[in-house]
């Protein structure tokens, strides 16, 4: 429940501790080369993630999450706890399904099936919230071993840091693209993993992701095809 001014419990009581976790994850950023990282997280994301964290904290371990209404949340990693984050998965794949008619596992298994063979697949599979600057809240382990991120580490990483700051303008463009039509299905790039190593993707699927309102949820990418520059 939120305290005075709208603050939730945990923000009020944890101002401190937000200061020293964005300073680590700043240090973090830098510390592991990620060449684009040069801007901070915003206090005011940071205040969310740690309201919302409290609050998946707080939730029961294998109570499914039935409601994607607090886009901002920040999840806990996949396992058979949490369904491997069932609800979050159907959104990633229903969007996909909306825009291209793609599924990309079998979607007569049952939800919690399919997330878990989502998450164990061999493409790569992320995607990030709505903030202002971004930040990824989920990778499958294909994603994450590329990256070569914990789950953690990935969810308070801006997605901008993941592209070189000489590739910053053609992302732009990317995500431009993908606000407009919706997917495209044909993108490659560069991005770069925490220890600094650059990887080409190619032949990239982006597509909108929206909620079981019709509102925007994210955006999410997948691929199977990339190849190391160093």
């Amino acid at each position: 429940m939120a305290g005075e001014h709208g603050r939730c419990p945990a923000q009020t009581a944890r101002s401190q501790s937000l200061t020293s976790r964005r300073r680590k994850t700043d240090s973090f950023l830098r510390t592991h080369s990620f060449r684009a990282a040069a801007c901070l997280i915003s206090t005011e994301t940071w205040a969310i993630l740690e309201c919302t964290q409290s609050d998946a904290t707080n939730a029961p371990a294998r109570a499914p999450m039935r409601s994607l209404t607090n886009k901002m949340l920040v999840f806990s990693e996949p396992s058979e706890a949490n369904q491997y984050l069932a609800a979050h998965v159907a959104c990633l794949l229903s969007s996909l399904r909306r825009w291209t008619g793609r599924n990309l596992v079998d979607a007569d298994l049952p939800l919690a099936q399919q997330a878990r063979t989502l998450f164990d697949a061999p493409f790569a599979v992320l995607s990030h919230n709505t903030a202002a600057d971004p930040v990824l809240n989920y990778a499958n382990r294909a994603g994450l071993k590329l990256f070569e991120l914990s789950w953690q580490e990935l969810t308070v990483l801006p997605s901008r840091a993941t592209a070189e700051s000489i590739h910053q303008e053609a992302r732009a463009r990317l995500l431009a693209r993908v606000r407009d039509y919706g997917f495209i299905d044909d993108y490659q790039g560069v991005r770069i993993s925490k220890s600094g190593r650059r990887f080409e993707i190619e032949q990239a699927t982006v597509w909108n992701l929206l909620d079981e309102q019709g509102a925007d949820y994210g955006q999410a990418a997948t691929f199977n095809r990339w190849r190391y520059l160093d």
